[in-house]
């Protein structure tokens, strides 16, 4: 009867943990609900394990028992082996959060990887690039490669743009850089670069702060466009 009492809570609390999860992957990834939500799913799913133990010891006959916290060694230790890239996740995630290298809004790079932090979680970290996907790593991964941070809240962006030879250097710096200052995607505070390239005479390079990195697709989609307006006779 106890095997059967702890079987049946545990799949009340299986239950509970997938609800959670549906109700988790509904949610932005930052601020306090999320967070809670997330916690609260590990200590179910904890609960989850404890209660399947005991529904398997329960089921142990008598006869057995002895040998049962040897079985049960042998599973923890299997499971702990299968599981070893989630503890290094876990500890690594310790580590960010006790050492503040990152924090939501920070833009990071690394080499495979660059965005824009959204939350920060004990086992990934949530990204969000220039292109406006969502990228999720590890934070093992973070910290097992050097990192480019940037703590200022909007993302910096580089292209190229190709633009006619009708014009003067001069003439199409200056269009180029109010194109860029009249955007309404362009952050309050720019840190525009702008230069030609060096090889090949119609290319400009361009560097500047978004509002956000889902809008860098529409900006250097609409600069030559604008550019080009500027430059009209």
């Amino acid at each position: 009867r106890t095997a059967v009492l702890l079987g049946i809570a545990s799949m009340l609390f299986a239950g509970a943990a997938a609800g959670l999860r549906r109700l988790n992957h509904r949610l932005k990834p930052n601020g306090v609900l999320p967070a809670t939500v997330r916690t609260i799913e590990v200590v179910v799913r904890l609960f989850v394990a404890f209660l399947g133990l005991g529904a398997f010891g329960a089921l142990v006959p008598a006869s057995v028992s002895p040998a049962l916290p040897i079985v049960v060694m042998a599973a923890a230790v299997a499971v702990g082996w299968s599981a070893r890239d989630v503890s290094r996740d876990l500890v690594a995630g310790v580590f960010i959060a006790v050492e503040g290298q990152l924090r939501a809004g920070y833009w990071v790079s690394g080499e495979r990887y660059s965005g824009s932090v959204e939350a920060l979680g004990l086992r990934v970290t949530w990204l969000r690039d220039v292109h406006g996907r969502r990228i999720v790593v590890p934070n093992r991964v973070l910290l097992a490669q050097p990192l480019v941070t940037d703590d200022k809240p909007w993302p910096r962006i580089q292209f190229r743009v190709a633009l006619p030879l009708n014009a003067p250097t001069r003439a199409i710096r200056d269009a180029l850089e109010e194109a860029v200052l009249l955007s309404p995607w362009v952050a309050p505070e720019p840190e525009m670069e702008v230069h030609p390239d060096a090889l090949e005479a119609n290319i400009w390079h361009v560097a500047v702060r978004v509002l956000d990195s889902r809008y860098a697709h529409r900006f250097q989609g609409l600069l030559r466009e604008r550019v080009e307006e500027i430059l009209a006779p």
